[in-house]
């Protein structure tokens, strides 16, 4: 253990001066030493991550509040990788522009309003300058953007700003919108209760909102294997080479399959494209 002696600018109950020293000190005692043996210490080996099977073509992302702003800036940022995306009391990309104040405001309460023609002119450079990745790769995608009618905290203005932003940055993207949840700043679950913020934003309101964005966002997760093998859907031969989705265009493809599904045999195939209509 070292020992270190300060000389404070004043001392309410200074403690004995080390000898030869003028006026009176503070004995402070350090484990500096110990902390350095301590760090210089090898680290033992991390077990590897076990390998998952996970399509790289269906990663989507998904927050609330601040987490719903993350996420929008990693689907937009990275719309090579990331393929659809569900908000929950959120706004557009770059809302804030790196200003405290602007994300107190009008990144939260919509006052001033959000300039969404500056963000959109904004991000679309970036992606023009190759800070972001292309907005065509936004093409296609499943967003999803949602609002707590009973929402005390984010304006639900944020979320229009969203849908708005969107529309300008990826006019072919598959946005739906909600504003009417009946639920407050939260994430609901669908454990009865009422609803109520126990202060880590999850709520039990009777609502499975995980499971409404798992069936927005992945619809093919349920219906690809029914493209790979219409058969198995349609029990017809009259789709023996159906179009598979091909990387950027899922909803497309689910979306065609289910029309052909549906002209040839609706009661067979209904079940498998309900979610992707």
């Amino acid at each position: 253990m070292s020992e270190v002696f300060l000389r404070p600018a004043s001392l309410i109950h200074p403690g004995p001066s080390p000898a030869g020293s003028q006026g009176p000190f503070v004995r402070v005692a350090m484990l500096g030493a110990l902390v350095a043996l301590a760090a210089c210490a090898p680290t033992p080996p991390l077990d590897p991550l076990p390998k998952l099977s996970i399509d790289p073509e269906r990663v989507t992302v998904s927050g609330i509040s601040s987490g719903a702003y993350m996420a929008t800036q990693v689907h937009v940022a990275l719309s090579s990788q990331i393929h659809g995306v569900a908000t929950v009391a959120g706004g557009p990309y770059g809302c804030a522009s790196g200003k405290l104040d602007v994300a107190l405001s009008s990144c939260m309460k919509a006052d001033p309003p959000i300039d969404v023609a500056a963000l959109t002119a904004s991000v679309k450079a970036k992606a023009d300058a190759g800070q972001v990745d292309p907005l065509n790769e936004l093409a296609d995608d499943p967003v999803l953007i949602l609002h707590g009618a009973n929402d005390a905290i984010v304006s639900p203005k944020v979320s229009q700003a969203n849908v708005d932003a969107y529309a300008a940055m990826a006019p072919e993207a598959r946005v739906e919108h909600q504003s009417d949840l009946p639920i407050g700043h939260v994430w609901p679950t669908a454990a009865a209760g009422d609803c109520s913020n126990s202060g880590n934003h999850v709520a039990d309101c009777g609502i499975d909102l995980a499971q409404r964005i798992l069936q927005f966002l992945a619809p093919v997760a349920t219906a690809l294997q029914h493209i790979q093998n219409p058969a198995r859907c349609c029990g017809s031969t009259r789709i023996s080479n159906p179009i598979r989705p091909a990387r950027r265009s899922w909803a497309k493809s689910v979306i065609s399959m289910y029309r052909m599904c549906a002209a040839n045999k609706p009661a067979a195939c209904m079940w498998c494209f309900t979610v992707a209509r």
